[in-house]
């Protein structure tokens, strides 16, 4: 190593393990294709709605947006054409 040259570290943090990850992973894809997600933009109602999910309207007490449930694969179709890092 040169003298006065800096070695820049960048520490890496893992808080879960890999069973961790794929067990959460799993759970939320139960959660969004069985509870589902509230949206409130008409846009993105209609583009998951186009896109295979399933629409719930919600107009009771006010209430002003939909229950949106989307399926596993496309959360996974989603994540396999995001770009990586």
């Amino acid at each position: 190593m040169k003298t006065g040259a800096t070695n820049l570290i960048t520490p890496r943090l893992q808080v879960l393990s890999p069973d961790q990850k794929e067990t959460l992973f799993l759970s939320v894809l139960d959660v969004l294709e069985r509870v589902g997600v509230r949206v409130d933009n008409d846009e993105g109602v209609e583009l998951l709605d186009g896109a295979g999910a399933r629409i719930f309207r919600q107009n009771q007490d006010g209430d002003v947006g939909s229950r949106v449930s989307i399926p596993s694969h496309l959360v996974e179709d989603a994540l396999a054409s995001a770009p990586r890092r």
